[in-house]
This record gives structure tokens, C-alpha cells and sequence, in this order.
């Protein structure tokens, strides 16, 4: 057990991600942390062994079934690669290959720098607010609470 850095969206990388390297140098990552960095509402429940929520277009279902080994995605169903997912200490870690089959972004591992980057296909609420913000500075209103260089990032 160890970290990894995260970057999400080229921003400066969160350096502390649960995760687990195997034997083959792959990433597995906390699923829940991952999901909270990215802003997703999909939590696993270890008692029920499963993730139920929506995907960020608000229309498209998410289900994980760890006793079916299945994702359900709206009407899609993948099946799970026991190989790319392991629960220690009743936390969920998928190997980070697997997840771009799963979600609405793209992921790459470098073991050089051992970091994990994200690329989402969606703009995160955060990043949302941000952009209003930054509207708001530049029509001139003075209400943005943050700087200029906070909302260049």
C-alpha cells in the first residue's frame, strides 16, 4: 500500500492517492478517493460490495456488482476482470486501465514520475464555478473570491 500523484485536467497534481503497484508495476487506485477528486458522487459500499450512482451527463446509470462481476453503465453491462480490481481493509481499488472503460475520461499511468493523470470528458462543478468567477471578474463586477491568478489555472 502507498500513494500516487494525481493530476486531474493538467492542474497541479494531488500528491497523496491511495493506491497499490503489483507485481507488474500497475497502479491500483482508491476508487473513492479517485471519485472524490473527481467530483463524481459514486461512493463504494463494502457491505454491499457495490457502487450504485449516475454518471456526470445526469442521465446515464453507474452500477459495479462485486458479486455478479459486472458494471452497468444505463443499458451497457462490462464484465469485471477479477485480475483489475481487489478490496483491502473494505476499500475499493481498481487498476487505472480499467476506468476509462468505465467513465467519460481518459487516464494514463507514468511510473517515471508515478503519477496518475486524468483527462475528463466533463467539466468539473468546480471548474465550473471557477469559470463563472472569472466571467464575473472580467465584466468588471468585483465580486470574484479569487485572485487572477487563481482563476487563470
Amino acid at each position: 500500500m502507498g500513494f500516487v500523484q494525481l493530476q486531474v485536467n493538467n492542474r497541479p497534481p494531488i500528491p497523496y492517492l491511495s493506491a497499490i503497484i503489483d507485481e507488474d508495476g500497475r497502479p491500483f487506485v482508491n476508487f473513492n478517493q479517485l471519485m472524490g477528486a473527481l467530483e463524481l458522487n459514486l461512493r463504494f459500499d463494502a457491505g454491499l460490495q457495490s457502487v450504485l450512482g449516475v454518471l456526470p451527463d445526469g442521465r446515464t446509470s453507474f452500477g459495479l456488482h462485486l458479486n455478479r462481476m459486472r458494471v452497468e453503465l444505463g443499458e451497457q453491462t462490462l464484465v469485471l476482470d477479477p485480475l483489475n480490481i481487489l478490496v483491502y481493509r473494505q476499500d475499493l481499488y481498481v487498476v487505472y486501465a480499467e476506468l476509462s472503460r468505465w467513465f467519460p475520461f481518459t487516464v494514463t499511468w507514468r511510473e517515471d514520475a508515478v503519477e496518475l493523470s486524468v483527462v475528463t470528458d466533463y467539466v468539473l462543478p468546480s471548474e465550473e464555478r471557477r469559470l463563472r468567477e472569472l466571467r464575473r471578474a472580467q465584466a468588471g463586477t468585483g465580486q470574484s473570491q479569487y485572485t487572477a491568478a487563481e482563476l487563470e489555472r
